[in-house]
């Protein structure tokens, strides 16, 4: 079990235009960050506390995300009861679409096939049907094989 924070955890940061560390003997590129000591007081008693001073810089949400291309992401799949079908999988679709590879993916918690088996709506799925009825019969018509 551990009861102390580290000495200092050495961060690398992907942004090249953080400033160097300054500090003799590291790559200029990587920053070490301290441990923090605070104490207060609360209902009479003394409470002192030790810790790295470390939170994610950002995250993003599912609408944010569309239409970006990332390069690496930490993705919750986990699926959530309060949602329908259809709206689960359009989350999946949307949250690994953005990315360039599967091996790009790393997942925030374990998943199995019950946080991936979704269908979208029945209209959605009859619609989408229509366009690509409307699509082979469109390239039929300008002389193009629609098995191509």
């Amino acid at each position: 079990m551990c009861t102390k924070p580290p000495a200092c955890v050495l961060f690398k940061p992907d942004d090249s235009r953080i400033p160097n560390s300054g500090f003799e003997g590291l790559d200029g590129s990587i920053m070490p960050i301290f441990p923090l000591k605070k104490s207060i007081s609360w209902k009479g008693y003394s409470i002192r506390r030790q810790q790295i001073p470390m939170s994610p810089a950002f995250c993003l949400t599912q609408y944010r995300v569309q239409g970006l291309t990332l390069d690496q992401a930490i993705l919750d799949m986990k699926a959530e009861p309060r949602r329908t079908s259809h709206e689960k999988c359009t989350s999946n679709y949307v949250l690994t679409g953005r990315l360039r590879t599967a091996a790009d993916i790393h997942l925030l918690q374990k998943i199995d096939m019950s946080d991936l088996r979704f269908r979208p709506d029945p209209r959605l799925q009859t619609e989408m049907d229509r366009l690509q009825e409307l699509e082979k019969q469109t390239l039929t018509a300008w002389g193009r094989d629609p098995t191509q």
